[in-house]
């Protein structure tokens, strides 16, 4: 918003022009959804992990984020799987998860 030009979500930009960048929490999530995702179905990573990439680059081309905020974004997605992924109670849920999605 500090280089004045629309986004794709004007009605947001009063809350845009009001609060920080950094990081991008879309990306964050976006990113965090990717890796976990992969986890779950690993013969389809490619894709997942393209969407989850291009989750964050339309932040950049609605001109909502600079760049740097969704590398940053991407950094705490990947910080947050690490953390869920020496959780037990994380582990305990994410095993049950895979074995519905095995019989599904």
């Amino acid at each position: 918003m500090v280089n004045n030009q629309k986004t794709c979500t004007p009605d947001q930009e009063n809350i845009l022009y009001k609060v920080g960048s950094f990081p991008s929490g879309h990306a964050a999530v976006g990113w965090a959804w990717s890796l976990v995702l992969i986890k779950l179905f690993p013969y389809k990573q490619k894709e997942i992990l393209k969407r989850g990439h291009d989750f964050g680059e339309s932040r950049v081309i609605c001109n909502a984020h600079w760049y740097s905020d969704v590398e940053m974004g991407r950094v705490m997605g990947q910080a947050v799987v690490e953390c869920l992924c020496v959780n037990s109670a994380f582990l305990s849920d994410f095993e049950e998860v895979k074995k519905e999605m095995s019989r599904a």
